[in-house]
Parts: structure tokens; sequence; C-alpha cells
């Protein structure tokens, strides 16, 4: 059985938070899962997204992946197509059953119409090729996270 995250919506959706006691009010910083079992363009990735402000989590393989997402809430989740274990597609239908309302972005340097089209059932936010213009990569990163449900207010 598939565990779910344990937020109901992304928790790193940004949000307003007041604090009465100290009269403020901050904003939560959104949080992105990059996955990519190779190790420079997962840093490269996750350097691009965190330029932009983001909180970045990294993950070498979908089993890793699906570990910290079943515990930590994301707005956005960018994911290699090819990797070795659990591929692109698998991770993103495993991902379904954890976070929902996440609508992953998937990269890879090796697309081919065939597998664009083969992507299309997976309401991606987007399917990108690498190497990643940084311009497009952060304009579907934020896509994604305006596509995430806003986190229960308990």
């Amino acid at each position: 059985m598939q565990q779910r995250s344990k937020c109901s919506g992304p928790d790193a959706r940004p949000t307003l938070v007041a604090d009465p006691s100290l009269g403020v009010v901050t904003m939560k910083v959104q949080r992105v899962l990059v996955v990519d079992d190779e190790d420079f363009a997962r840093r490269v990735t996750s350097e691009m997204i965190r330029g932009a402000g983001f909180i970045v989590d990294e993950a070498c393989n979908g089993c890793d992946a699906l570990k910290l997402a079943r515990n930590q809430c994301y707005a956005a989740v960018v994911v290699d197509l090819f990797m070795p274990g659990m591929n692109g597609t698998d991770f993103v239908g495993a991902l379904r059953s954890v976070l929902p309302g996440v609508r992953p972005i998937v990269v890879s340097g090796y697309l081919s119409d065939e597998s664009r089209t083969s992507l299309k059932h997976l309401d991606l936010t987007a399917c990108l090729a690498k190497p990643l213009n940084k311009e497009q990569l952060l304009a579907a990163v934020v896509s994604s996270t305006r596509h995430a449900p806003p986190p229960t207010v308990a």
C-alpha cells in the first residue's frame, strides 16, 4: 500500500503566516524535489532552481525520491526520464499516490517525438530537453507550484 505524504497538499506552497505575538507576517518558501541519477545534472538543475529562491532537495533515484516525498511536502518535482531501476515514468505514477496534486516536470537528454507523445497521459507541467535552458526550467517550476493544491489548514 502506498503511503501518502504527511501533507494533504504541498506544504511548501507559498503562504503568508501571521504570528500575532510578534506582530509579523512571513512568507513560507516553496520546496522543490530534483530526481536525477546523474550527479552533475542533478547538481546543476538544483543550483538553477535554488538560485531562484526555492528550497531544493535532491534524490539520485526514484525510490529515494519517494521516501523524501512521503516525509516532506513539495510544490514541484523535477525528474529525469531515464534512470536505472525506477524510471521517470514509473516514478511519476508512484508519486501520484504520495503527492496527488503535484504535476511533475520531466527532463531528459534523449527526448524524441515518440517519447513526448507517450508522456502526454501523465499530466505533466512540462517535458524539457537536456541540456536545460534555465529560463524554461524556472518557468516550468513556477507553473508547477501554481498548480499545486494549497495546504490544508488544521
